[in-house]
């Protein structure tokens, strides 16, 4: 996870903490961060996709190397 936060933008790691960890609004985000709503829902959901790839390729190579372990 730490991998894929790195791999992160400084702004949609700002936002995407200031949301899900600090639990604001879309409109607070951006009242925080000086920035459109808009920009805070489209940040918000490139960052999480982001997330979301770089943790499947993590399962991904993990299983691959368990399952050649087993064999």
């Amino acid at each position: 996870l730490l991998d894929g936060w790195r791999a992160l933008s400084s702004l949609a790691a700002r936002v995407l903490l200031l949301r899900e960890v600090d639990g604001l609004s879309t409109e607070e985000t951006a009242r925080a961060l000086g920035i459109e709503a808009a920009t805070v829902r489209t940040t918000l959901g490139r960052a999480r996709d982001r997330l979301r790839r770089h943790l499947d390729r993590r399962r991904v190579s993990r299983g691959a190397a368990m399952a050649t372990d087993v064999s």
